[in-house]
C-alpha cells in the first residue's frame, strides 16, 4: 500500500498537507506521540535523524491515555517550544482516521510507520533503530 495524501489529509501547522511529492525519494517514517508523554530522549533521537536530511519524520499527534490535551495550535507550540521538535507535526488525529485504519492503530507512543522512497509501506515497529536499518 502507498501513502496517498489526498486520502488521508494530514495537514502539518506549519507546511501543510503532507503532500507525496514533498516525501517522494527518501524513506519517511510517521510516528505517533503525545506531548505529555515527556520521553525527551526518543524525540532527541528523531530530532537527530532529521538533521541529517536522510529520513522525512513526520509526527502525529494521537491522544493515548489522554496524554494530548489541547487544540492542534497548543500542541504544535508544546512540540516545538518545549520539546524542541524540529520536524513537521501534525494536526491531532483520531484512533479512527483512516491511516490507522490502513496502517493499524498504534498501541503506544513512538508507533513508527515506515514508508520506502517511493512511498510504499514497509513496516510498523515500536523501535525506531529497527526502523531506520530496514
Amino acid at each position: 500500500m502507498l501513502y496517498d495524501y489526498k486520502k488521508y489529509q494530514l495537514n502539518s501547522l506549519r507546511l501543510g498537507f503532507i503532500t507525496s511529492d514533498r516525501l517522494y525519494n527518501k524513506k519517511s517514517i510517521f510516528f505517533n506521540c503525545a506531548s505529555q508523554s515527556k520521553e525527551t530522549n526518543r524525540i532527541n533521537r528523531y530530532n537527530e535523524l532529521y538533521e541529517t536530511g536522510s529520513y522525512n519524520l513526520i509526527l502525529l499527534p494521537f491522544n493515548l491515555n489522554n496524554e494530548e490535551p489541547g487544540d492542534d495550535y497548543d500542541i504544535y507550540q508544546y512540540y516545538e517550544n518545549v520539546l524542541g521538535v524540529r520536524y513537521p507535526v501534525c494536526e491531532k488525529i483520531a484512533q479512527d482516521h483512516i491511516f490507522f485504519k490502513d496502517f493499524s492503530a498504534p498501541t503506544e507512543n513512538f508507533t513508527n510507520y515506515v514508508f520506502d522512497k517511493k512511498l510504499k509501506f514497509v513496516m510498523r515497529t515500536t523501535d525506531i533503530e529497527e526502523a531506520i536499518n530496514v
